[in-house]
């Protein structure tokens, strides 16, 4: 069972635009009247509670999982001022995104190169990790000395919602690519800070990540409506589906960030 902060690290690892309602260790809601937030019975006031949109803060210690947070949809977002009583909590006009995209701009000087290779630990919602036998990707469930056959999926971003995907410390990507009628995922010595999402020939490497919840998804760039997927079936390649709905195919993922 997933702790709240081990929820809110996979939430600054990636974010997603999904909301959470968040109340007290008394159940109390957060609600606003007048411009400010309040915490207590919504309905007394007859308003409606709010609803915390959370998106990291990569600028900072990401071992303290720094986020921003925001409701109203993001548009408006909680500031720390300092003021001569002491630290106030106030509510700024300012969209959650627009502060995130800042801090990812940040990031990549000039804004030529994405954001610095990050590994993860990944595992999809049957608690399959990933190895590699005979130059394949492979999903399935590693105990005893097997563990140490666990890959990290090494990643870079490329904006707020694409990436590259590789591993072994980023020199095999993963890519999508077409065979005939079929569309098939395949790993490629490629060096993963070498791609460029302003270069045609490396879409193949580019996929679109989804996030909903503490899960994420991602979709092919070069092949739109193809998925990375596992079977439910333990020991069987990592490939790509069009049909995510599916019951035996798996297409979403936990993260963790590899220490």
């Amino acid at each position: 069972m997933k702790t709240r902060h081990s929820q809110l690290q996979e939430c600054a690892l990636f974010p997603w635009q999904d909301t959470t309602l968040i109340k007290d260790a008394h159940q109390k809601a957060l609600y606003t009247r007048n411009g400010q937030l309040l915490v207590g019975d919504p309905d007394s006031d007859n308003c409606s509670p709010e609803k915390v949109c959370i998106l990291p803060n990569r600028d900072l210690d990401r071992s303290k999982v720094p986020i921003f947070l925001g409701i109203q949809g993001g548009s408006c977002c909680l500031a720390c001022v300092k003021t001569r009583e002491g630290p106030l909590l106030q509510l700024e006009d300012v969209n959650i995104e627009d502060l995130y995209k800042g801090v990812e701009a940040a990031c990549r000087p000039s804004g030529k190169r994405p954001c610095k290779m990050q590994a993860f630990r990944i595992w999809d919602t049957n608690q399959k990790t990933f190895y590699l036998r005979n130059k394949q990707l492979i999903a399935g469930y590693l105990q005893g000395p097997n563990t140490k056959l666990e890959e990290k999926i090494d990643m870079v971003s490329i904006d707020l919602h694409s990436v590259f995907l590789g591993i072994h410390g980023g020199k095999l990507c993963l890519s999508c690519v077409k065979s005939g009628d079929d569309i098939k995922l395949q790993l490629e010595e490629v060096n993963i800070t070498d791609l460029s999402k302003n270069k045609e020939e490396d879409k193949r490497f580019t996929f679109i990540r989804s996030e909903k919840g503490p899960t994420t998804s991602f979709e092919s760039a070069a092949c739109p409506g193809w998925f990375l997927c596992t079977t439910l079936e333990a020991d069987h390649p990592v490939s790509l589906t069009n049909t995510p709905e599916e019951p035996l195919i798996v297409t979403k993922f936990y993260f963790q960030e590899d220490q």
